[in-house]
């Protein structure tokens, strides 16, 4: 498990961001997309899951 519980591996294009602590692990699968087509493929991860956490905030 990494310091903060959170790896990114990947190569150009896509990422798996790890999310791990001790009771619970997941694991998100980003790829480039029609929204995402801005963002270098060093941020890909970040700028997708921002605009993820917006929709399921309703913003």
């Amino acid at each position: 498990m990494s310091e903060f519980g959170l790896n990114v591996k990947g190569e150009t294009g896509s990422r798996r961001v790890e999310l791990e602590c001790e009771h619970q692990n997941g694991l998100v699968y980003v790829v480039r997309a029609e929204k995402n087509w801005v963002c270098s493929d060093d941020l890909l991860h970040v700028h997708s899951l921002a605009v993820f956490l917006q929709g399921a905030g309703g913003a």
